[in-house]
Parts: structure tokens; sequence; C-alpha cells
């Protein structure tokens, strides 16, 4: 999981999907709200033109002022999705599929990855599309997802257990030091790396073995609150490392 040579480019074809619904209800034109001073859209299109590896770019709305925005950031909008994809109980993959699906009907060549990159991650750096990217083809993997350490190891979570009660997730690691527990992952939804052959498989659910690309939490900030916005917000303005 080290990060490959930067100097170094796939040998296939890579195709940048970027995915934003609009009619959030829990976060209502979130995709067109700033970090930085520039639009979780614009920025997610900005690093996607910045990474090396790239070689197309496709941007995936049902929304008319997301499609203008990614147009006004130079991403032309060849299609709309359709209504059935953008509900909320919409899969990611299955928007992937359908642009997939678009860009199979127009072009001679396949790619070789799928790299989906949600707005919702602003922070992410070309280094970290390109990385993964270099990951997945060298280990041959036909699913990777970048991730990130949880801010809180679940062996000392608990959960309801009635009023006013709760009983441990994992009883045996409460008095566990944290250097004694067993190092995991949670994807931070930064970048995604798929073959088109796992794609045409339909299947809408990690593999049981998956590529991990690993980020630090600087540039693992997801986008779903008000809180979130004004986190990255000040890690833009007070960090170099975003």
């Amino acid at each position: 999981m080290g990060e490959p040579d930067r100097n170094e480019k796939p040998t296939g074809k890579i195709l940048a999907v970027i995915p934003a619904r609009g009619g959030s209800k829990r976060f209502p034109g979130k995709a067109l709200r700033t970090v930085g001073g520039r639009t979780l859209i614009a920025r997610a299109i900005r690093c996607a033109q910045d990474a090396d590896c790239i070689d197309e770019i496709l941007f995936s709305t049902d929304d008319k002022k997301y499609a203008d925005a990614a147009e006004a950031a130079g991403i032309p909008v060849g299609f709309m999705r359709p209504e059935e994809l953008a509900t909320d109980e919409s899969s990611t993959w299955d928007v992937l599929r359908h642009a997939l699906d678009w860009y199979r009907n127009r072009k001679a060549e396949e790619p070789a990855y799928i790299v989906c990159l949600q707005p919702d991650s602003p922070l992410r750096l070309p280094s970290d599309i390109d990385n993964a990217v270099l990951l997945a083809e060298e280990n041959g993997l036909e699913f990777l997802a970048s991730m990130t350490g949880p801010s809180h190891h679940p062996h000392w979570c608990f959960r309801p257990a009635g009023k006013d009660k709760a009983t441990a997730l994992f009883p045996g690691g409460l008095g566990a030091r944290s250097q004694d527990l067993p190092e995991i992952y949670i994807p931070n939804g930064a970048v995604y790396v798929v073959t088109p052959s796992w794609l045409d498989k339909g299947d809408n659910t990690y593999p049981e073995i998956t590529g991990v690309y690993l980020m630090p939490p600087q540039r693992s900030v997801d986008i779903d609150t008000e809180f979130d916005l004004a986190l990255a917000e000040f890690l833009v303005n007070y960090t170099r490392d975003v």
C-alpha cells in the first residue's frame, strides 16, 4: 500500500467520472458550496484535470445548475442522468455503469479503469488519484478504494442497551491500549478505481478483498454537514497538505 513513483503512468486509458446528484434533502445544493473559493464541483474537476493519469472526464448529474457549473469549470456535459439514478436510494455503481454505457456507445476504445471522484471530497490531491490508479494497475485489482484510519476505534464503541444503558461492541477491547488494537481502515469516499469488467458484474457491494490506497485524515474530509464544510475550509486555509 505504498505510493508508486509519480513519474510512472498507467498503460491503459483512464476514465474519470464525477457524479453529482441534485435534490439532496439533507444538504441542498451541496455541490455548489465553496471550499477555498471554489465550488465542490469545480474542485473535483480541477483535481481530475491536474491528475497525470486521467485521459477523459465525464460529469454525471440530473441537475441543470450542476451541469452549468461543470461546463463553467471546463467539462462539457454530454448527458443528463436519468431520474431513476437520481434518488436517495440510487447506487454510485449504477451511476458509473450508466456513464460507462454512454461512453461505450460513443468510443471505440474501452477504458482500463473508471475512477469515481465524488465532489464531497474536496481535499484530495491529483497525486492521490494518480497513485491510487497505479496501485490498482500494479496489483491487478478490479476494485480499489481510498481509505483512512477511523477517528474512534470500534473496539472502544458502545451500542444502546435499554434506557440510559449501553453495552460494548467488543467487550474484550475496552481495556486495550491503542497500540495493542488491530489496525483498521474506513473508506473516505475520495477515490474509487474500478474496472469495466467489475461494473459489468452488476455487484453493488465491496469485494471481500478490496484494494486500499491510504490517505491521511486531513485529506479525507467527506462533506456531509455544515461542520464538515467549515472543517475543510479551515484545512485549506491553515495547512499545507491540501
